[in-house]
């Protein structure tokens, strides 16, 4: 019988950056992370056969592009601020890598469909503390977007698991 494999929690992984962040800095990493995922999906889309499903997943990468942008539209000196985190963090980018490194790409859409979700959770926090209305708007526009992105890896592997063979 064999051992189950117990996949990476993102959040896990990235949550003390953010409690070594000010807050001012903390939504740029997120912005930072968005960027990084962006560059997953890529790399997922670039192994993939499939052309309708190699599309689907560079769209995805677009929408955390897209999330990302928003997030520093917000912040007149977010290319200030991320230069500052990727110099504080210069391994961020090897920190999810290294923790899906031996995953599967199937274990890896799991991970990151859970990171997703994480990551609209951080939006949602970041909109119930901001006080500007139109900034809260945006902030809860990109919580959508990153739960759109994990309900679009849900879906991914949900089709996966229908074509395995019955019990």
């Amino acid at each position: 019988m064999g051992t189950k494999t117990t996949l990476p929690d993102l959040l896990a992984v990235v949550g003390p950056l953010f409690e070594k962040c000010a807050p001012d800095e903390q939504r740029i990493l997120l912005a930072v992370l968005e960027r990084l995922a962006a560059e997953h999906y890529r790399r997922w889309a670039n192994g993939l056969s499939d052309p309708e499903q190699k599309g689907d997943f560079l769209t995805a990468a677009a929408l955390e592009e897209h999330i990302a942008s928003v997030a520093e539209g917000l912040e007149p000196k977010a290319l200030e601020i991320a230069e500052r985190l990727w110099k504080r963090f210069p391994n961020l980018r090897s920190l999810y890598a290294d923790a899906i490194a031996d995953l599967s790409d199937t274990q890896q859409w799991e991970v990151q469909s859970a990171g997703e979700h994480g990551g609209a959770g951080l939006w949602h926090t970041f909109a119930k503390a901001e006080a500007n209305p139109e900034v809260r708007a945006k902030l809860l526009a990109c919580a959508v977007a990153d739960e759109e992105n994990s309900q679009f890896l849900i879906r991914v592997l949900e089709k996966g698991r229908s074509r395995l063979p019955g019990p």
